[in-house]
């Protein structure tokens, strides 16, 4: 049996667990989605959003891509970000790093080559000067790991349709989060970014 197959094969334990639960809940499921998370996390497939987090279907509005980046460059993360803040009216972003991260190995070695590379390097600028806060680091890839976090925080912030809910005293939390590999554990980097006054286009500095 191929992995997928295997996949396939847990379909069917997971539709008789599903239809075990109460009518209720799978009439919230197929009524519509009404998430009050948008998660954005890593593709890397140690860290599946709704395994590490306990959720349910139905409570996050998942982003996942490679090293959780929120590019304002990139469609789809803005499509996602957009539809999450504007049409499904979440109250709490979640941008989720991780302890041994490839991609953040990726950008702090050498340049890549071929089709990987231009999304590796809008990791590495987003780092930054890497000396800065690597010095003396006991484990520079989790210090890289958490920086990336804030700065794709701050990238949200800077984003309109942040912006936007903030400025019509809607509630939305920009929220950065780690997990770690070794004790499987996620925590809060800092504190909740709420509505922070700043002139238009001035990007947020997550410390």
């Amino acid at each position: 049996m191929t992995g997928a197959e295997k996949l396939l094969h847990r379909n069917q334990g997971w539709v008789r667990r599903m239809l075990s639960v109460s009518p209720s809940v799978r009439a919230d499921i197929l009524g519509g989605q009404h998430p009050a998370v948008f998660w954005i996390g890593c593709s890397d497939s140690r860290v599946p959003p709704e395994l590490i987090a306990g959720a349910e279907p139905g409570e996050l509005f998942v982003l996942r891509n490679i090293g959780n980046a929120a590019p304002p460059e990139d469609p789809s993360a803005m499509a996602a970000l957009s539809y999450a803040v504007e049409t499904l009216g979440v109250s709490d972003i979640v941008v989720c790093g991780h302890s041994d991260c490839g991609a953040i190995k990726a950008a702090l070695s050498l340049p890549a080559a071929g089709p990987m590379e231009t999304w590796i390097a809008g990791l590495r600028a987003g780092l930054g000067d890497v000396s800065a806060f690597l010095e003396g680091a006991s484990d520079p890839v989790r210090a890289a790991a958490e920086r990336n976090v804030r700065t794709q925080v701050s990238r949200l912030a800077a984003t309109p349709s942040v912006r936007a809910r903030w400025a019509a005293g809607a509630v939305l939390r920009l929220r950065g989060w780690f997990y770690d590999l070794v004790d499987g554990r996620l925590i809060e980097l800092f504190p909740p970014l709420t509505a922070p006054t700043l002139p238009q286009g001035l990007a947020v500095t997550v410390t």
